[in-house]
């Protein structure tokens, strides 16, 4: 008994200690609030200066206790019942999130824009972190949109956005009821729950999942070396790319679906049990439809490769294993049809849209030819400083930590140790060698059109990175032993991967998506990054015994997320839009009088979180005749049939159609008597807005009013 004690606890009165462990870690807790306080002051309310926010003293104390208990209980058995209850554990966080309304959504950033009331709720500020204006794209655009569907009863056709028939399944791809929603698991907090569970299932289930999925492919891909499948889950889910593009663009559900397609191939390849075939065929029919429905090439073309890559090796490796049966083959078939079957439907009922989209200015059918990516290849090693300093777009600039070129270095190292024979490394070496040539030299426009790359933007840098990962993990998974034996060699590798260290940071420092940090970025931290780079390859050239890659899996793990945890704020509920006094006139005005709305001064996305159909909400697609009103020769069709955000300003002078600031967005000048014209009820504006109305018609009822915004009636015209 006494053995056993020993074993499991670290401490000769294990029960006592975890009693005053209590104690202990709820002044730390209450410590790290006044701290964190400090930190933030505007997040400070007067009328609670002794307790904040019990949510962040409670997360302070969680996180206190589970580091107390390292002293308590042996690290092994705790990550041994962590690893045993990973599915149990995962959902119960996934259900206490949704129960609290978590999520990460910037939508705080309407605070600088729109009054919050004279007694606001708390949560309209966030519990943890910074909201992100520059990411607009999620907070003004996105989820206003996620949210109008309510309003619509989650139908196909959305006329809230735009105050036009708006397609909600491809750009976007919102939460409708429909045959697609079978894929579209994250979607289904808002059908069932509403949009403010809806948006907690979202965010909180889309991050659990490309956590627990990275892990589990990665203990398929190491052997079961779970240190290194965490590692692989906290460069990927924490990966700086993932967290500044969380919420758009789909790049969560495409590493999601496709790693997991590959473990259902595995998994397929490896029982012999033929209900359990079917299983995992049909996951991997929906892994296949919710990857098509993210519909975002620039980054689904150059994961189709890797996943491909990825998919050969598994099946190539396996296919002995297991009994062959002619069922398979049905199974298989079943798959491929649920993909063709429920794909193809999806394309013919969206095919008016997918045809607007192709035939506009922006995005349009753009061809890509690579050529550009240089200036992004050593962008990674500014991502740890990026989240915590004031930058102008660190957006694109955000990569993975796949440590280019060491990793090449040490993957063509490996290779020739192995005389080529690893399969997967030698393919993922051969892939990532070709999009560096693309990316850097650029293809043929005919080669570009071939490959399918000519889909993809610069934006296939971070694919580069996620396969370096892949190269560098699988490397470590197979051997402990340095990857040379002779002492010169290695001195000589690792000091060129030194002097490789400082070219590369050097480059970042004087690049051009690296200018967004401050003239002020202290030396220490190129300097650090220096040091981070040459232990990474001084790691694959020395005996990696117990300790050693216990403090290397520790110091990576804390690299990616002190990267990536902290780009996102952490909100609750969605009262930062819905308890604004503005959103309660809105929705108030919209039910007893139905109308057309038009906004400007950062109103018109949240008109449509409340249910306005507003014209000049984000066109997600041009209203070609609308716009057409006011260009009756066609000759401004490239300044409206885009994609766009409007700019509205009215004018005495007649109707125009101006360009805008950048290729997303266009000008209304706008008469007021063309009010009549487009069918518009409402105005929403900001105090100061001038509506000239000297030579106006009608007349306008001001409706509402507050600091920030005001709403007026268009009156009918006499």
């Amino acid at each position: 008994m006494e053995r056993i004690l020993k074993k499991t606890y670290r401490t000769a009165h294990p029960l006592l200690w975890m009693l005053l462990g209590v104690g202990i870690c709820i002044f730390a807790a209450c410590g790290l609030e006044m701290f964190y306080t400090r930190l933030f002051p505007h997040i400070v309310n007067e009328k609670q200066i002794l307790l904040q926010s019990p949510e962040r003293v409670l997360a302070f104390f969680l996180f206190c206790y589970y580091i107390f208990l390292h002293f308590v209980i042996q690290p092994k058995i705790i990550y041994s019942f962590i690893y045993k209850y990973r599915f149990a554990l995962a959902l119960a966080a996934f259900l206490i999130c949704v129960a609290l309304q978590l999520h990460g959504s910037s939508m705080s950033i309407w605070n600088t824009y729109l009054f919050k009331g004279d007694d606001p709720s708390r949560f309209q500020e966030p519990l943890f972190g910074l909201t992100r204006g520059i990411r607009s794209d999620e907070w003004n655009v996105f989820t206003p949109l996620a949210m109008s569907q309510e309003f619509n009863d989650y139908g196909i056709t959305n006329s809230i956005s735009r105050a036009w028939p708006t397609d909600m399944l491809t750009i976007y791809n919102q939460p409708v009821w429909d045959i697609t929603l079978i894929a579209k698991p994250f979607y289904w907090g808002y059908l069932l729950l509403g949009p403010a569970y809806g948006l907690s299932w979202f965010w909180a289930g889309r991050m659990i999942a490309l956590f627990l999925v990275t892990f589990e492919m990665f203990m398929m891909l190491t052997k079961g070396k779970k240190g290194y499948s965490v590692m692989a889950a906290f460069l990927i889910a924490f990966a700086p790319v993932v967290q500044w593009w969380f919420a758009i663009n789909f790049l969560v559900e495409m590493l999601v679906a496709g790693q997991l397609a590959v473990l259902m191939i595995y998994h397929f390849m490896n029982t012999d049990h033929l209900l359990k075939k079917a299983l995992y065929a049909f996951v991997f029919a929906l892994c296949g439809l919710a990857y098509i429905f993210a519909l975002y090439p620039a980054w689904m073309i150059p994961l189709l490769y890797v996943f491909a890559v990825l998919a050969v090796w598994v099946i190539v490796t396996n296919f002995k294993n297991g009994k062959r049966r002619k069922a398979e083959w049905f199974y298989i078939a079943g798959a491929l049809l649920v993909i063709a079957g429920i794909a193809g439907f999806w394309y013919l009922r969206s095919e008016e849209a997918f045809a607007l989209t192709m035939n506009t200015v922006y995005p349009g059918s753009r061809v890509y030819t690579g050529g550009d990516g240089a200036d992004f290849l050593f962008s990674y090693t500014t991502n740890l400083a990026t989240p915590y300093l004031a930058t102008a777009n660190p957006c694109e600039g955000a990569m993975m930590y796949g440590f280019f070129p060491l990793t090449e270095i040490i993957a063509f190292t490996y290779l020739v140790k192995k005389k080529f024979k690893d399969l997967l490394v030698a393919l993922l070496l051969a892939l990532d060698m070709f999009f560096l040539i693309f990316a850097v030299a650029g293809f043929p426009v005919a080669l570009a059109k071939i490959t399918l790359l000519s889909n993809t933007t610069v934006r296939i840098i971070p694919i580069i990175c996620l396969i370096e990962i892949f190269v560098f993990l699988r490397i470590l998974s197979v051997t402990d032993n340095p990857l040379v034996q002779k002492k010169w060699l290695r001195i000589v590798l690792v000091s060129a991967g030194v002097g490789i260290s400082v070219i590369a940071v050097y480059s970042a420092a004087h690049s051009y998506y690296t200018s967004i940090l401050p003239e002020s970025m202290p030396m220490a931290y190129w300097v650090g990054f220096v040091a981070v780079m040459s232990a990474f390859m001084l790691y694959f050239f020395v005996q990696r015994r117990k300790k050693l890659k216990t403090i290397f899996i520790i110091c990576v793990c804390l690299l990616a997320f002190l990267s990536g945890m902290f780009v996102n704020p952490v909100m609750r509920t969605t009262d930062a839009i819905y308890d604004k006094p503005l959103a309660k006139a809105v929705q108030e005005i919209q039910e007893k009088e139905p109308g057309i709305w038009i906004g400007a001064d950062m109103t018109s996305n949240f008109l449509i979180a409340n249910g306005a159909p507003t014209i000049t909400s984000t066109n997600i697609f041009p209203a070609l005749e609308r716009w057409e009103m006011f260009d009756e020769n066609g000759e401004k069709q490239d300044i409206y049939n885009r994609y766009a955000h409007i700019f509205l300003y009215f004018t005495e002078g007649e109707t125009e159609l101006g360009p805008g600031p950048s290729g997303d967005t266009f000008s209304l000048y706008l008469n007021p008597n063309d009010l009549y014209r487009l069918g518009v009820n409402y105005i929403c504006a900001s105090p100061g807005h001038v509506i000239p109305m000297e030579n106006f018609g009608g007349s306008l009822t001001v409706l509402y009013e507050d600091q920030n915004a005001k709403i007026y009636r268009v009156n009918p015209m006499e």
